[in-house]
């Protein structure tokens, strides 16, 4: 039988930095990249047939626009931190197919603002979240992980994933479908957590192979939940397909 392993107690390992500022570019708008293939820019004053058609939520013309090709819930935990500390308001955000051939989403989320300076800051501040929170992905050959807590939900999280503003609040999704379904079940029998609701390919997706929780609580019950969940994810994962990876880091489980 497979030993389980015990993510939360992992020992050291080697991280990385996962974003960097670009300096000088081609192109003045463009404001550093990050893991997962991300892009961060500002479009200082949108065109407004632009951000008509593109049914953009703000009539601020600053425009801070994140977008990468993996990783969707990061993107979005990440621009949530980084609008807590600057002025900037939801416009759109959105999940596409694309993840490098793996089974979830690409995230795309898109900031107003009025002040430029406030929409940089938002796109610096959200790629240097992804130290934090990047490495909240699990990935081998036959699926993935993806489990993300807060403790402070802010109005981002609320707009893209359905979050409750102020209370700590989590998602675990797993990938092939009845992987995130297993954890979530753990989850929710081992944790006096409430469901506020369940993705799935024909719910709250752009039909990925995925099964995600959305839960609050008190902030012991959701960490005591994301772990239980995050060790059922990893164990059955292994069990699948072999050795699980940590993202930004070179742990293998």
């Amino acid at each position: 039988m497979m030993a389980k392993v015990d993510v939360m107690n992992l020992g050291p390992g080697k991280v990385f930095h996962l974003f960097r500022s670009l300096e000088e570019s081609t192109y003045p708008e463009i404001v550093g990249i990050g893991a997962g293939k991300t892009i961060g820019m500002v479009i200082p004053n949108i065109d407004p047939a632009v951000r008509e058609n593109l049914r953009l939520q703000t009539e601020c013309n600053s425009i801070a626009v994140l977008t990468g090709c993996i990783g969707a819930a990061t993107h979005y935990f990440c621009a949530d931190e980084a609008s807590k500390l600057c002025n900037v308001e939801y416009a759109e955000s959105y999940l596409a197919r694309d993840t490098l051939g793996a089974a979830a989403h690409a995230g795309t989320i898109i900031m107003g603002a009025k002040d430029v300076s406030d929409a940089r800051r938002a796109v610096e501040l959200t790629l240097s979240f992804f130290d934090k929170y990047w490495r909240n992905q699990y990935f081998n050959d036959v699926g993935h992980l993806e489990i993300q807590y807060t403790a402070n939900a802010g109005h981002i999280l609320a707009k893209t994933l359905g979050a409750e503003v102020g209370k700590p609040w989590a998602m675990l999704c797993g990938s092939p479908f009845a992987v995130g379904m297993l954890m979530a079940d753990y989850a929710v029998k081992t944790a006096d957590v409430e469901v506020l609701d369940m993705g799935t390919p024909d719910h709250g997706s752009s039909h990925s192979n995925e099964c995600t929780l959305y839960i609050k609580g008190e902030a012991s019950a959701v960490e005591q939940a994301v772990k239980i969940g995050t060790e059922v994810g990893v164990n059955t994962l292994k069990l699948m397909g072999g050795p699980v990876h940590r993202e930004g880091t070179d742990i293998w489980l």
